[in-house]
């Protein structure tokens, strides 16, 4: 499987060799970025990162340079954000989105709500005091903490499984 350096240098050498086949073919050579293409076409072109991976200076520069949007890969689940109840961590959340908004790039919130980085503390609360409230305060601190710096969101992730078998095809439970 690979990691999301290895992705994102075969996509960049992808297009390297979509550029030499081009020029074989008298198309001329690819010279805009994979984002400055997808730009042309009114789309957004981006990759999920993790805080380690921009410390590699060759990394955060092909992503600077392929990519309009950011995404964080977990910085921003609620197990990272609020590990323990009630004590919201953005620190790690905050680098990224610094790192997008000084490389002019769209920063998009993943995600408010998925089955698998929750907390150990919310099940236990949840089983004993099933209320809304546990999920609409998550939502509502991390979205006004990110008011007018998130351009989407990811609201539920993987909400869909219809091998579960409900009529719907909803996940049925948070296994």
């Amino acid at each position: 499987m690979l990691d999301r350096r290895e992705m994102l240098l075969a996509s960049a050498l992808a297009a390297v060799t979509a550029s030499q086949s081009m020029q074989v073919l008298g198309a001329g050579p690819l010279d805009k970025s994979l984002s400055q293409l997808a730009s042309a076409k009114g789309l957004f072109f981006g990759c999920a990162v993790e805080i380690q991976s921009l410390r590699d200076t060759d990394f955060a520069a092909a992503v600077q340079r392929e990519s309009n949007m950011l995404v964080p890969s977990w910085e921003m689940k609620r197990d990272v954000i609020e590990r323990y109840a009630r004590k919201f961590e953005f620190g790690r959340t905050e680098k990224i989105r610094e790192f997008a908004r000084v490389a002019g790039m769209r920063f998009r919130g993943h995600t408010l709500a998925w089955y698998r980085a929750n907390p150990p503390w919310l099940l236990e609360e949840l089983q004993s005091n099933p209320d809304e409230r546990l999920l609409t305060d998550y939502i509502d601190t991390v979205c006004t903490r990110f008011k007018n710096q998130v351009h989407s969101w990811d609201v539920v992730n993987e909400a869909v499984y219809p091998e579960d078998g409900r009529s719907d095809g909803l996940r049925s439970n948070a296994r």
